[in-house]
């Protein structure tokens, strides 16, 4: 899911087309109004450079005949030839004497023409020089080229010949100029956008074929690796195989890390153990289901970096969590859970490669079964030590009454005799009790108990007969029904005394003149007998009945 919610996310980014066209277009305006403006500017400059020049070469070629009229003083034959080349050449021609009097021109009466002395071209001039200008000309009202040239007569400057040239001719060869530039520009960019267009589709295209199967990659899809497209660029081809060598290594790579983890979730999941382990912040790093089971917490693979406290609320883990960080070393302990499980925990830190703290690992193991025993030994030796010490006291104070001679009643002797009988057969019982204890604990270790395919209603019948006669002393009429019966396997030594107990206790604890039935009582669906002995005695309270199989346990507290 978060897969597509990544690839939504990307598919609402630009696509390369529209990433890259505004900006090869913008750039490709810019180019072309940096081209037209050089083209303008240069255009203009090789246009002044070429009518400087012609205006130059023609002032040469004058030079000679005005001179020639200026020292014969003919002004109007200087005015007519003036006139004449001005409208050959289609230029202005003036002549310009020293003090700036205008004693020619081919477009305005010299005679109205104000001093031309301070003219830059006419100054520049003076000095000996070939002025080349390009100003506004007043008495034209435009811009104008001019081109001075000094006539010297004895190594003196005599007069100034000036050729001028307007501009005005120069706009219409300039829009032409841009006209065609502009056309050919826009042509050239038409073009240009289709085979951007169509290279950006193509590359789009490759690039949107890669970004499907990397997305297969990023989901953990290893098996198709990118088709090659021929028509592709080498950099294209390049990366698809660099993705297929990558998603092929990766694939490998994550299907034994993949089966690594699954081993290492089985071993943890076979585990009796419970193992938890946290970061040092407090979050879970990694924990199993026995763990979970232990704590009544429900089994999940979401808690990861989830704070240990929303997950397992028991204050007896985080203290044992401090103890390792103070300690840095490994810790046991035993805890104690509100389901009444014991758990003894081990404790120690996780180290990163580099050697820094990661968390604290702990492993717990179920020692509810061995406290219980222990409690169960520690009451077991007091009930053996409190039923072998009443007899062995009544005894001794008998014997010794009897051996200091105090007694003469040979009826009271006899009746000490017989109480010392009575409690030496009771700890004849409490032996052999206990070597029958001690032997079924030795046949259960060993596993030599003797498990045989036999009929369970001659054993019934044969612990019933051996309390017969004790019922009858109580005038208790013992009934058996064994109807239904089948052959099972087990060791009939044992069943029958399991049976004669439960017989002789309901014996003892049934009024007179009462009735004891034991019954087989087959279970077709789980395929089971049960044998069940049901007396009208008192019955034993609910508060023993979980403890009435412990050894030697008695619901009488004063024996």
């Amino acid at each position: 899911m978060s897969g597509n919610i990544t690839i939504k996310k990307i598919m609402r980014k630009p696509t390369l087309f529209r990433k890259l066209f505004p900006k090869f277009l913008i750039l490709s305006l810019t180019g072309f109004l940096a081209l037209l403006y050089l083209g303008r500017y240069h255009f203009k400059n090789f246009y002044h450079d070429e009518k400087t020049l012609h205006l130059k070469n023609m002032a040469t070629v004058l030079k000679k005949p005005v001179l020639g009229y200026i020292k014969v003083k003919d002004i109007k034959k200087l005015r007519g030839f003036i006139d004449q080349r001005a409208r050959e050449s289609q230029q202005r021609i003036s002549v310009i004497l020293i003090d700036g009097r205008v004693i020619a021109d081919s477009s305005k009466n010299p005679d109205l023409l104000d001093d031309h002395g301070k003219r830059p071209e006419v100054i520049e001039a003076l000095k000996g020089n070939v002025a080349r200008i390009r100003r506004f000309s007043d008495s034209l009202n435009e811009d104008s080229i001019y081109v001075a040239v000094p006539l010297f007569d004895n190594g003196k400057v005599l007069a100034v010949l000036r050729h001028s040239y307007t501009t005005h001719a120069l706009r219409p060869a300039l829009w032409s100029y841009t006209y065609k530039v502009f056309w050919g520009t826009m042509i050239l960019g038409v073009l240009f956008t289709i085979l951007l267009t169509l290279t950006s589709k193509r590359v789009s295209s490759s690039l949107y074929r890669i970004q499907e199967k990397a997305s297969d990659y990023a989901l953990g899809n290893f098996s198709e690796s990118i088709p090659v497209n021929s028509n592709d660029t080498f950099e294209i081809n390049s990366l698809v195989h660099s993705l297929n060598e990558m998603a092929k290594k990766l694939g490998s790579l994550f299907k034994k890390i993949q089966g690594q983890r699954n081993e290492r979730e089985a071993i943890f999941s076979g585990m009796s153990e419970g193992v938890l382990s946290v970061y040092m912040d407090g979050g879970i790093f990694h924990l199993n289901e026995a763990v979970c089971n232990f704590f009544d917490v429900p089994y999940s693979h979401d808690y990861k970096g989830v704070p240990l406290l929303d997950v397992f609320d028991n204050n007896q883990i985080y203290y044992f969590i401090d103890q390792v960080k103070e300690q840095s070393s490994v810790i046991e302990e035993e805890i104690e859970l509100r389901n009444g499980k014991y758990l003894q925990v081990h404790g120690s830190i996780l180290k990163q490669f580099n050697g820094d703290d990661l968390g604290i690992l702990m492993v717990f193991n179920d020692i509810t079964r061995i406290v219980k025993l222990e409690n169960h030994r520690k009451d077991f030796v007091a009930n053996v030590s409190h039923e072998l010490r009443t007899p062995l006291t009544s005894i001794h104070g008998y014997v010794d009454i009897l051996l200091a001679g105090e007694i003469d009643s040979d009826e009271t002797r006899n009746e000490f005799l017989l109480i010392i009988k009575r409690n030496s057969e009771r700890l004849r019982q409490i032996t052999e009790d206990l070597l029958a204890l001690s032997e079924l604990d030795i046949e259960r270790d060993q596993k030599s108990v003797q498990i045989e395919l036999t009929e369970l209603a001659p054993i019934i019948e044969n612990a019933a007969s051996a309390c017969e006669a004790k019922a009858k002393h109580k005038e208790i009429n013992l009934k058996v029904d064994s109807k239904g019966d089948a052959l099972v396997s087990v060791n009939s030594r044992l069943i029958e005394q399991a049976v004669l107990n439960l017989i002789d206790n309901a014996i003892k604890y049934s009024d007179e003149k009462t009735n004891i039935s034991i019954t087989l009582r087959p279970n077709e669906v789980e395929k089971t007998i049960s044998i069940v002995v049901a007396d009208q005695g008192p019955g034993i309270s609910k508060v023993h009945l979980e403890r009435i199989f412990e050894r030697f346990y008695s619901v009488d507290k004063a024996r």
